[in-house]
């Protein structure tokens, strides 16, 4: 076997996050956190929704999170957030999740429910295998050196209300502790800039589309 030199990060977690997602993408995640719970409430509220005839209230966390991923994909056809995204399997192919990526594929972005701000997502299996992604290490498997992969990067949101209690922005070092964290939902609070933009940008965003969101649901079920 080779000489290896493990090379840690060089670059320092909160640089790196806030450089890859800058304030205004910050500001319009938060948005699509707080419009996506409006959605999937309204959703939920019409006595014909196809989703009442199904389970209901049962599924709404995870209508929340379709919702949140659904309004994340309007900012970017409107291009306001600069990200490409993917539908992709959990590990066990049992379910779907959007997987989002900056243009340069240095981060993966996974939304997730949460209970607390303050730490990840609880474990599971296809978010576990990122999280070493920001350090270079060793994989035994291969015995080479993982140096390129795409930094895991969490959008989490909670909790179990009408409206979001909480939206935050981290690299998780693993499903306790955070390389980083930034509370999105404090963002729009420290813009300085002229704020009108934004709240013009919400209003539009939040003309919705029922029934193109239940479109959504059904293709990401369906693959």
């Amino acid at each position: 076997m080779g000489e290896y030199k493990y090379i840690f990060q060089e670059e320092d977690p909160e640089e790196f996050l806030t450089k890859t997602f800058d304030k205004e993408m910050r500001v319009y995640l938060n948005s699509s956190v707080k419009l996506g719970y409006q959605l999937a409430i309204d959703t939920l509220r019409k006595d014909e929704s196809w989703l009442n005839q199904l389970r209901g209230k049962e599924i709404l966390p995870r209508l929340k999170t379709y919702a949140v991923e659904y309004m994340i994909v309007q900012y970017i056809k409107n291009g306001l957030i600069d990200l490409n995204y993917s539908i992709e399997y959990t590990s066990r192919r049992n379910n779907t999740f959007l997987l989002f990526n900056d243009q340069e594929m240095k981060t993966n972005l996974i939304v997730n429910q949460a209970t607390s701000p303050i730490k990840p997502s609880r474990y599971a299996k296809y978010r576990a295998y990122r999280y070493n992604n920001f350090e270079t290490y060793f994989d035994f498997a291969t015995n080479s050196y993982i140096e390129e992969k795409p930094v895991y990067v969490e959008l989490n949101h909670g909790y179990q209300t009408d409206i979001p209690i909480f939206s935050v922005l981290g690299i998780p070092k693993n499903n306790q502790l955070w390389y980083t964290s930034i509370p999105v939902d404090k963002e729009f609070e420290l813009l300085t800039e002229d704020k009108s933009k934004f709240i013009t940008t919400e209003n539009e965003m939040s003309d919705f589309n029922i029934d193109d969101f239940q479109k959504h649901i059904k293709e990401s079920d369906a693959q």
